[in-house]
């Protein structure tokens, strides 16, 4: 029976039984490794880990898709040959494949393949296998292989032991995806409690019971945090300092940048000699300490209820009426810019006196 390609096709039946049997066991073990735990970093790392062993790859990257954007999210976990210098990132034009055809990607000639032409990738790469995980009609990552130890091709094989592998993790990736996005929800409410708490706090407890004048204010956030602030400052034996503002933004960033300002304005407000003066300095602080994205609308005033008249500077706020017992309307408009745009401003302040029925 020499030269009968029977002992042949038995070393390739063998050779065969083995691989599958050898894949098998990797997928069961993959299967029980990421399904012991929740954690998405953790599953992450296991299903790259897994894949760079069984497909003897140079480097494995699972990214993460926001399908919505047609963007990668970010990715979260690589497995690389030490020292490596360029790493494989999934660029639009590529996911753009996974997420239209839903198909699974092998090319062995990169810098041929008529499909990469254009597409901005490292000089290194030489092979590149790249797979969709997908939760019913939902993309929701890539798994990708490149550069095969020895300078090897990957193999059909190769590629559907891969796509096996990300259609295991896909539903378990997903899950774990989920839960940290509901614990991140989660702590956020609970800061944006505690951010209410303390915008709370900051807002006057009461008005200020002031000779011949009813005073009152409130505010009701938007959202669970706001940026509108006003506050009732005594700043002399027979004056108070009025203040009405909405800094920009919502949520925490509004209410930090309303403490700040709060701050500002009850500890120097006492010693201003001058209301505009006083708001000019005030946005030339708020200008060197806040983001160059962030400023504030102020309306701030000084009632004299003793000479019955109402010193003001408006910065960039919805100018207030002045509602005279007459039945005239004045709209209180001098002032200047919002504060925190420019760090060197101009602002004028205004006085109007005040009668027996005025409403402000």
């Amino acid at each position: 029976m020499t030269g009968s390609p029977l002992p042949q096709f038995a070393a390739d039946e063998v050779h065969g039984l083995r691989r599958a049997v050898e894949e098998l066991t990797l997928l069961n073990d993959l299967a029980v490794a990421i399904s012991t735990t929740t954690d998405l970093d953790e599953i992450i790392a296991t299903i790259v880990t897994r894949a760079t062993q069984a497909l003897d790859a140079q480097e494995v990257v699972l990214t993460l898709v926001d399908e919505a954007e047609m963007s990668p999210a970010g990715t979260i976990f690589r497995r690389a040959e030490p020292g490596q210098s360029e790493h494989f990132h999934l660029t639009r034009n590529l996911l753009g494949c996974m997420c239209h055809e839903r198909q699974a990607l092998l090319i062995n000639d990169v810098a041929g393949d008529p499909r990469l032409r254009g597409i901005p990738l490292p000089k290194s790469l030489r092979n590149l296998m790249c797979v969709p995980l997908t939760v019913g009609a939902k993309l929701i990552a890539a798994l990708s292989a490149c550069n095969k130890h020895g300078g090897a091709d990957f193999e059909p094989d190769d590629l559907r032991l891969l796509s096996i592998m990300a259609a295991q993790s896909a539903q378990v990736l997903d899950r774990a995806r989920l839960l940290q996005e509901e614990a991140a929800t989660a702590q956020l409410k609970r800061d944006l409690l505690v951010a209410q708490d303390i915008q709370t706090c900051l807002l006057p407890a009461s008005s200020p019971d002031v000779a011949g004048y009813d005073i009152a204010g409130t505010s009701v956030p938007a959202r669970m945090v706001g940026g509108d602030y006003y506050d009732f400052i005594p700043t002399g034996q027979d004056s108070w300092g009025i203040t009405l503002g909405d800094v920009s933004g919502k949520g925490i960033s509004a209410a930090l940048l309303m403490s700040n300002l709060q701050a500002m304005l009850r500890g120097q407000a006492p010693l201003a000699d001058s209301c505009s003066r006083f708001i000019q300095q005030c946005n030339r602080q708020l200008f060197h300490s806040t983001p160059l994205n962030k400023f504030a609308t102020l309306f701030y005033g000084v009632l004299d209820n003793a000479q019955h008249t109402f010193t003001y500077c408006n910065a960039g706020h919805e100018r207030p009426y002045l509602f005279k017992a007459d039945r005239s309307v004045q709209r209180m408009r001098t002032g200047g810019l919002a504060l925190g745009i420019l760090a060197e401003a101009d602002y004028r302040h205004e006085t109007v006196n005040l009668a027996m029925g005025d409403t402000m």
